[in-house]
């Protein structure tokens, strides 16, 4: 690989009373696009913007993120007029980047499907018997809508109550139903979003624990706040749409069959340190309910295609340690 490198760790951010979270945090003037749908203690948009100044970068180069997550460093890069590209092991968070780089959709028609959308869901709800906005009033005469045992059984207690599960899973099959290609990781990482944010129980500190239980929740409501808010914003970056950015759902540990030999300028990225942060929970509640996690099966699947760093994420099976076979700096340490 070409060029500079920088290797940035994510999750070094300390409490957000502190120095390094005031650092940490997204500014408003940088929330386009990046605040569709961020990790907890994500670096922060300007942290890229120093680093390419600093290293030179422009339209003649490539920045790659072996690691990117929910896509800082590609959103920005673009933003920047700066060709990317990124690798991402897990569906949820390869979604996300895939949406938040792609600013070819129509704005107004993406708006009108959300409302088509939306107001089906809306119908359907009234007629079992539920309001989406008259939080807690509705006495509904449908039976609640649940996940399958197996998926259920992959959330953490309590990740979101059953009533606004029911509204969730309602959206999602209207989603469904009136699925345009042209939309639909949009709308889909709308829902992500606001099940984090504003639907489910969870609360990330950055480990995931729950938070205030909420009863019910305008999930309908929120979902399509956020389409409306990701037009906006492809409305304000429509200049930069046709900066090339690649976004590879694959293995970070083998780049050479994804990224062309000697093409990239510089690596800003944050990788997995040796810690007991298991990244599958991070996601689990929108990996879940999205369909990317559906039983114990396609979990552990999930953990084993992660350079992991905690032994959490361990298997009888694996064979990691033949990637260090050969380092003698790590096998000194492992002696």
């Amino acid at each position: 690989m070409a060029g500079r490198q920088l290797l940035f760790e994510r999750e070094r951010a300390v409490s957000p009373r502190g120095a390094n979270g005031a650092i940490n945090r997204l500014r408003p003037e940088d929330a386009a696009a990046h605040d569709w749908y961020r990790f907890v203690l994500s670096y922060p948009p300007h942290l890229v913007r120093t680093y390419t100044e600093r290293f030179g970068l422009g339209p003649a180069d490539l920045v790659l993120d072996p690691f990117c997550g929910t896509g800082t460093t590609l959103v920005e890069a673009k933003k920047l007029g700066i060709p990317s590209q990124g690798i991402e092991a897990l569906r949820m968070p390869h979604l996300a980047v895939s949406a938040k780089t792609d600013w070819t959709v129509d704005p107004a028609g993406l708006e009108q499907a959300a409302d088509r959308v939306a107001d089906r869901a809306e119908r359907v709800l009234r007629r079992d018997g539920f309001s989406d906005t008259l939080l807690s009033s509705a006495n509904g005469r449908h039976p609640l809508r649940k996940l399958p045992e197996a998926s259920q059984k992959l959330l953490l207690a309590n990740s979101i109550s059953p009533l606004p599960l029911h509204k969730t899973l309602t959206l999602l099959e209207v989603m469904s139903e009136q699925a345009d290609p042209a939309y639909s990781r949009h709308e889909r990482l709308a829902l992500a979003a606001a099940l984090v944010a504003d639907v489910g129980n969870l609360r990330f500190g950055p480990e995931v624990g729950l938070g205030r239980i909420r009863d019910d929740a305008a999930v309908v409501a929120s979902w399509r706040s956020r389409v409306v808010r990701m037009a906006r914003d492809i409305r304000r970056l429509a200049h930069r749409r046709d900066v090339k950015c690649a976004v590879h759902l694959g293995d970070a540990r083998d780049p050479s069959s994804l990224v062309a030999p000697q093409s990239v300028s510089a690596v800003i990225t944050s990788p997995p340190y040796p810690n007991e942060k298991d990244y599958t929970r991070t996601v689990r509640l929108e990996s879940v309910i999205l369909g990317f996690l559906d039983e114990r099966k396609s979990l552990r699947e999930s953990k084993q295609s992660l350079l992991r760093s905690n032994t959490r994420g361990v298997y009888r099976a694996d064979t990691d340690d033949q990637w260090v076979a050969d380092n003698s700096r790590v096998q000194k340490i492992a002696r």
